[in-house]
């Protein structure tokens, strides 16, 4: 085989070979490079090829290094491993250009170019050279295995600018559903990953796409919390549309978690959180964003798909009603009797009594679990030096939001002209999608 040029799913530009083959003459290598094109980042690069004992210095041609644009708590191996690249609120997440990189004795180099696949587009390229296909294969494993080590147990952030909060763990009994559309929930993604692996050999798609909709605060949230530390050997992409920030990126943060999940050799749970703004901001197409689904991307491990919606009738219904994209829509509903018992109780800080619980829950009919929860702290900062008023004060904090709560919905209030959410809560998981009617 005489070809010196091998790559994954793209070409390789002539330009970047030679730019290669010239920073391998001023090293001195006497063998002419071998280029292979892969998938990962500047930052983790260096990461990787220092924790393994090298080392990594620009070369030339360098052109700088870039700033992240999200942070996904994934700096703490930066951090560990190349001190230099992090500061007190920022840190590199990439460089462009050359950089030289030596592991037992032997060097290679790795060049970080854009390549514009569409007008006013770009992907990110990573390809690395060495003096025979051996030696640079055996360092792209080294820097696979290591990357899947040091950066798979964070949720990997894309689209947003800053690291959201909030992302700790939530265990199964701290998500507060009825119990009936938990179990189904639950035991229908349960089994999607003990058959995933036996489909893949199957060749039958190992991918899967579930749709959670429902008002704000009714749980949606807590659940994909759950869902994303439920498996832990799954990595874990969390696609967040903060701002317009994202839509003027010049390098499509949509795409560039696409190709990174197509790289990973690990299953892995994408969450789309408000799916609905995301098709609406410009990120991404609607055309890319359901050939994605469709599966124009073949991942070698299944990849499990989770979309969260407040609002479902703003969704396309080649969305909702396609099998291959969302294959389940999960409706969550607000909070029934038990349910809110068991909110006031997760949410108290101080023990109510069964009957306190029962007439609080009575009170609130209505109410979501973010309702109930801000009554609850509410009243603990109220009482917080006197505990003993806690009951009484939390009565109170519930009546409140009761009242906002009404207020909000009604016809007389400005903030009610639109109805936030749901056009029409579901109080069970097998309710239909209400689409608002025809205006008279």
């Amino acid at each position: 085989m005489d070809h010196r040029v091998w790559y994954r799913d793209a070409n390789i530009a002539p330009r970047w070979v030679e730019t290669l083959r010239a920073a391998a003459t001023a090293l001195g290598w006497t063998e002419e490079p071998v280029v292979i094109r892969g998938w990962m980042n500047g930052a983790e690069l260096i990461t990787c090829i220092r924790s393994i004992g090298g080392t990594a210095e620009p070369g030339l041609p360098f052109f700088g290094w870039i700033l992240a644009i999200r942070n996904g708590g994934r700096t703490e191996p930066i951090v560990a491993h190349a001190p230099e690249l992090v500061e007190e609120g920022v840190h590199i997440d990439d460089f462009h250009g050359m950089v030289t990189l030596t592991l037992n004795g032997q060097q290679y180099l790795a060049l970080r170019v854009n390549e514009q696949v569409f007008p006013g587009q770009v992907e990110r390229a990573l390809l690395l050279a060495g003096s025979s296909l051996a030696t640079t294969l055996g360092l792209a494993a080294l820097l696979k295995a290591k990357r899947a080590e040091l950066f798979r147990e964070q949720v990997v952030v894309y689209g947003a600018d800053a690291k959201p909060t909030g992302l700790t763990p939530v265990a199964e009994a701290d998500v507060i559903l009825p119990d009936q559309f938990k179990v189904d929930l639950l035991a229908y993604l349960d089994r999607f990953w003990r058959g995933a692996e036996l489909c893949a050999k199957l060749r039958i798609a190992p991918t899967r796409g579930v749709l959670f909709v429902g008002a704000p605060g009714t749980g949606k949230t807590l659940m994909v919390r759950h869902l994303l530390h439920r498996y832990p050997d799954c990595r874990r992409f969390l696609f967040l549309v903060e701002g317009s920030s994202a839509a003027r990126a010049l390098e499509s943060p949509f795409r560039a978690m696409v190709q990174e999940i197509e790289a990973t050799d690990a299953p892995a749970i994408v969450v789309l959180e408000d799916v609905d703004r995301l098709l609406d901001s410009g990120v991404v197409t609607a055309e890319f964003f359901l050939n994605v689904l469709d599966g124009m991307f073949q991942p070698s491990k299944p990849v499990l798909w989770i979309a969260t919606s407040n609002d479902p009738t703003k969704l396309e219904l080649n969305l909702l009603d396609r099998p291959g994209r969302f294959d389940r829509v999960f409706v969550f509903p607000g909070p029934g009797q038990a349910e809110r018992i068991g909110l006031l109780q997760r949410y108290s800080p101080w023990p109510l009594y069964a009957g306190e619980l029962t007439e609080i829950g009575l009170q609130c009919e209505g109410l979501t679990g973010a309702h109930l929860r801000e009554a609850c702290f509410a009243a603990a900062v109220s009482v917080a030096e006197d505990p003993a008023r806690y009951v009484g004060i939390l009565r109170e904090e519930v009546r409140r939001v009761m009242r906002q709560h009404e207020q909000v919905r009604s016809l007389d209030s400005n903030v009610g002209k639109r109805q936030a959410g749901f056009v029409k809560v579901c109080l069970s998981p097998e309710s239909t999608i209400q689409r608002p009617g025809p205006k008279s």
